[in-house]
């Protein structure tokens, strides 16, 4: 079974499944709840840091720049990382703390332009 809720409930779902009998509970996994915009966010920055890249190799080696001949697209999803707490610590019957934390969303383009 798969539970899709926010954050802040996270905790006591994980709790309620554990107390309705779960034996194996895997989670909470945590994504970002619109990753196809930020990866294009992402995309369109790994694409200008290509293209200044280009521009600076070319202004040194005497060329200009010319227009993009390929691109190709590659790269990864964002890792959630796990965010680890004293279970021992924790007062009886309180639910898991679950806490929000920051994800690194990356692109790679790879940019042959042409020079001359």
């Amino acid at each position: 079974m798969q539970a899709t809720v926010p954050i802040a409930s996270a905790g006591a779902t994980v709790d309620a499944a554990v107390g309705a009998g779960a034996r194996n509970v895997d989670g909470p996994n945590l994504s970002l709840s619109d990753q196809s915009a930020t990866y294009a966010d992402a995309l369109k920055l790994a694409f200008a840091d290509a293209k200044a890249k280009a521009q600076a190799i070319a202004a040194a080696s005497g060329l200009t720049l010319g227009g993009a001949q390929t691109v190709s697209e590659g790269g990864g999803q964002p890792t959630p990382l796990p965010y680890g707490f004293d279970a021992a610590a924790l007062p009886a019957k309180a639910a898991p703390p679950i806490e929000a934390g920051t994800q690194a969303v990356q692109a790679t383009v790879t940019v042959t332009y042409a020079a001359g």
